[in-house]
């Protein structure tokens, strides 16, 4: 079994601040239901930021999609918009469809239970190839809304772990002293409308029933 990893992401860029805790194990990435927040500076600063470092502090990955970077700051998490760049050269956004399509084809990906909202529906992305025989995305990105925004960060964030990151320092330290045991960050706050999707990976089949086992 791989080990646990817990996702936060985080979208300013709608009408509303949303947050969303994920968990990704055993190649299957679990999303929980979306938080809003107020739009406002006092929203933001006095509910959005404290969890936020609450869940960057516990080595949650954490990821902000935002202009200004302020909020990434404030908690320690880290500063994502779907126009930078991977360290392939590749934008964000394509990177991420990528993976988001791969886990939908082989049904390990579980969205929230109001998940036609968090699907990534075709006509916002247009697929073209290059010369090189490389996947081209062109975006509708009038049509891209913050639940699709959540549901791109958590697929990219499966393969994200930008070093010196508190996630990826936890990490390196339990490599290090692997008799030291990890801090508490399991799924206990997975729903059971979650926990209980028909959605059975074959390579799922078996796993024990412990508070870090996500039970499909």
């Amino acid at each position: 079994m791989s080990a646990a990893l817990p996702i936060c992401v985080a979208t300013l860029t709608g009408p509303n601040a949303v947050m969303l805790r994920a968990l990704y194990k055993d190649n299957v990435l679990v999303m929980d239901e979306p938080t809003k927040y107020a739009p406002t500076l006092t929203g933001i600063n006095d509910n959005l930021v404290p969890s936020l470092r609450k869940f960057a502090s516990r080595g949650m990955l954490t990821i902000v999609d935002e202009v200004s970077g302020d909020v990434s700051k404030a908690t320690g998490a880290n500063r994502v918009r779907l126009s930078d760049k991977h360290h392939t050269g590749s934008p964000v956004i394509s990177v991420a469809l990528e993976r988001y399509n791969e886990l939908k084809r082989t049904k390990a990906i579980i969205l929230p239970t109001t998940g036609g909202r968090f699907e990534i529906p075709p006509s916002i992305v247009d697929v073209s190839f290059n010369s090189s025989g490389e996947a081209v995305y062109n975006i509708a990105w009038a049509e891209i809304k913050a639940e699709h925004i959540l549901t791109i960060l958590c697929c990219y964030a499966t393969f994200y772990q930008p070093v010196g990151s508190t996630g990826y320092i936890k990490k390196m330290m339990s490599a290090l002293h692997p008799q030291k045991a990890e801090v508490n960050t399991g799924p206990e706050w997975i729903t059971e409308a979650v926990i209980k999707k028909d959605i059975r990976p074959v390579t799922l089949a078996g796993t024990r029933h412990d508070e870090d086992t996500i039970i499909l």
